[in-house]
């Protein structure tokens, strides 16, 4: 099967059928990671937050919870990529090795990309340097996605980070 943003329109084309993001991350980590109890997943275009549970009687793993993203946060592989090229960096992989080596990031609003990016020309104009606006895009992220997994407290047990942002060392 095939999931994903435009999965649905070249799933005939492939030949394969088309399931939920919900349901391929279900079957995975039955697959790779059994004890596996709570997934972050963050793309180009969603995030969200799963958590199961073991249901005692039969023992099977069943999705307890399912929290999506909010709106604004649902592009953040989409800013990541545009941001590393708005800010004029050689490459992904610099911009998110530059952010991961600043210990003092640029506050930047996490509440929506709009906000984010008015923070972040801010900065640019101030004169603040370019890490530190890398390492504050990827603080802002981290702190909106932490706001989101709280809904329902810390998670206790094990957890998966996947999605296309789970590559980028400085989400981590």
């Amino acid at each position: 099967a095939i999931t994903g943003s435009g999965a649905s329109k070249i799933s005939h084309i492939l030949g394969v059928e088309h399931t939920s993001e919900i349901d391929a991350l279900s079957a995975s980590l039955e697959v790779m990671d059994p004890d596996t109890a709570h997934v972050v997943e963050i793309g180009a275009e969603t995030q969200k937050y799963l958590s199961y549970f073991c249901d005692s009687e039969s023992g099977q793993k069943l999705l307890e919870d399912v929290i999506p993203g909010i709106k604004c946060a649902g592009g953040t592989g989409s800013f990541l990529d545009y941001m590393h090229k708005r800010l004029r960096y050689d490459s992904l992989e610099d911009f998110i090795e530059k952010g991961n080596q600043v210990d003092d990031p640029a506050p930047i609003s996490g509440r929506c990309a709009v906000f984010a990016e008015s923070d972040i020309v801010h900065h640019y104009q101030k004169g603040t340097s370019r890490d530190r606006i890398v390492a504050g895009i990827h603080q802002s992220v981290a702190r909106s996605y932490k706001n989101l997994v709280q809904k329902t407290g810390l998670p206790k047990d094990k957890v998966a980070f996947v999605g296309g942002v789970a590559m980028n060392d400085c989400m981590k």
